[in-house]
């Protein structure tokens, strides 16, 4: 099972700085999920759920305010965001 870097970043800082195994959200056109070999990817995030999976069976809900997330094979995932909510 492959991890990738995480990071959420808010403007108070970095609020989650961690390894996942996939992280799901949602944008305009629906529900997605990335694992660690993806294609490089950047999308804006409607408000909702972040789901972090560190693994299959841990995952941890996150809510967010909109924002942005930026997925590169070589580098990880960054999420930023506007608010962290939960």
């Amino acid at each position: 099972m492959k991890k990738f870097p995480f990071k959420l970043i808010t403007p108070d800082g970095v609020a989650i700085d961690t390894s996942l195994w996939q992280v799901s959200a949602s944008n305009s056109l629906g529900s997605f999920a990335i694992r660690a070999q993806h294609i490089d990817f950047f999308t804006s995030l409607k408000p909702g759920d972040l789901v972090l999976a560190y693994s299959p069976d841990n995952r941890e809900n996150i809510r967010i305010e909109s924002g942005f997330l930026e997925f590169k094979r070589d580098c990880g995932c960054t999420v930023i965001c506007e608010k962290k909510l939960k």
